[in-house]
């Protein structure tokens, strides 16, 4: 019975210690962006600068998470189904080849929030429970759909 309740005890510590594609992440855009949804391919094509400018011409901002950003990883594994290292060696290689530079990366939610709040052309990603009600007044949050 010992035995079962450590084990038990582990694995609620283990759970609630890792990162979870549960804790869920929005796709947000400055408000005033036309753009309300986009497919998954899309969003990786923004993502990796495949494609570089909306639909209307103007040139996208695109605002990445820092390393060991809860939100960047799902983010990663759940919209460009890629591994940070397989995201760091993408970039490493874009760099080399073609002289792009990735995304900034941004520190955390709020000045993210902010940025995109700021600059009609950005879009990031943030965790859903960081945006607050006031937020939804200078940015919105986009649905993203399968391919």
């Amino acid at each position: 019975m010992k035995s079962f309740f450590t084990i038990f005890l582990f694995s609620i510590f283990i759970f609630c210690t890792l990162p979870s594609s549960a804790s869920t992440i929005s796709i947000i855009v400055n408000k005033s962006n036309p753009i309300n949804k986009m497919s998954k391919k899309e969003l990786a094509d923004y993502w990796l600068k495949k494609r570089t400018q909306w639909a209307g011409g103007k040139s996208v901002v695109v605002f990445g998470k820092i390393m060991g950003d809860p939100a960047k990883e799902i983010f990663l594994k759940d919209y460009l189904h890629l591994t940070i290292s397989q995201f760091e060696e993408y970039w490493i290689t874009r760099k080399q080849q073609d002289g792009v530079a990735r995304p900034q990366e941004i520190p955390s939610d709020r000045l993210t929030i902010n940025l995109v709040g700021r600059l009609e052309n950005a879009i990031s990603y943030v965790l859903a429970s960081s945006i607050s009600a006031q937020d939804l007044k200078k940015i919105k949050i986009i649905e993203i759909f399968e391919n």
